[in-house]
């Protein structure tokens, strides 16, 4: 028997009883006593009302039931894996030229993950560079299609990126270069070269990875020297007009910097709680353009 039915039975029981409660009380007792005889048969009016909404509460109950399951069935089922396993979309985007030009320059291949979610497969894979440094590509596969490269917005979300990496022990993601040949490679380019003519000692040097994403990995770099008339002073090197970090990549045959960075002994206004920390807790106070 159903719930429903249950309680109703319940409540027709419990009806019966006060209905031959009535009846007794008026049967029984005296004629002066009307006053109760009525209060009861209002009592047994009001517990009628009550029941008739808890039918209708009832009611609601068993079509809400019905209705959940009529939704339910408008829902497509889930997508199965295409192709079907992760070996197989992994295959595919080691094949892929987009994935090959995207992960070059790099020494050895380490290890792959796939992931199917919703409708794709996404895909990172896990190198090491020329210079030692362990980084991570990724793709996305979609209908048989492999995006990788330039197709940002296709590729996996970052945050997928960055758990994967984190599995890996991994605290940089895409650069290649470790500090020490982020600072050799920028070193080589002519605005640089050019201020360390009137270098006579490098004191001390700070690299910083300000932008490590799919899409750009970029650096400011700070340079404490004394120069060859004798002062110390502080040289920043970025990108254009230092309003940005200088982007590594491929120039021409080589991977680097180029001759896109730009170096400049006066410190821009943005740079400066930067140099200002920097010249605080490594001791670069004697330089003569410190803000």
């Amino acid at each position: 028997m159903s719930k429903r039915y249950t309680v109703l039975a319940l409540v027709g029981a419990l009806l019966i009883g006060l209905g031959g409660g009535v009846a007794s009380h008026f049967l029984f007792k005296e004629r002066d006593q009307t006053e109760d005889v009525l209060t009861l048969i209002l009592e047994v009016a009001d517990l009628r009302a009550k029941v008739k909404a808890l039918e209708e509460k009832l009611d609601d109950l068993t079509e809400k039931p019905r209705e959940t399951t009529a939704i339910t069935s408008e829902i497509p089922p889930r997508k199965p894996p295409n192709p079907g396993t992760a070996e197989e979309a992994i295959a595919m985007v080691r094949a892929s030229p987009e994935m090959s030009e995207a992960v070059a320059p790099f020494r050895k291949e380490l290890e792959w993950k796939a992931e199917w979610v919703g409708d794709r497969w996404y895909v990172i894979g896990l190198f090491e560079s020329p210079w030692g440094v362990r980084f991570v590509q990724d793709a996305t596969v979609k209908d048989g299609r492999v995006y990788a490269y330039l197709d940002y917005k296709d590729r996996p979300p970052r945050d997928w990126v960055i758990a994967k990496a984190h599995e890996w022990g991994l605290t940089t993601f895409y650069t290649r270069l470790s500090s020490k040949a982020a600072f050799e490679l920028v070193q080589k380019s002519s605005s640089v070269k050019n201020a360390l003519d009137k270098v006579e000692r490098l004191i001390d040097a700070v690299a910083n990875l300000v932008e490590d994403t799919a899409a750009h990995q970029r650096w400011f770099f700070a340079f404490y020297v004394q120069r060859k008339d004798g002062s110390k002073a502080i040289l920043v090197v970025g990108g254009s007009g230092l309003r940005e970090g200088v982007e590594e990549g491929r120039y021409g045959e080589a991977y680097g910097f180029g001759d896109a960075p730009e170096a400049s002994w006066e410190i821009p206004l943005h740079l400066r709680d930067w140099i200002q920390s920097l010249a605080s807790t490594r001791n670069w106070q004697g330089a003569f353009n410190l803000p």
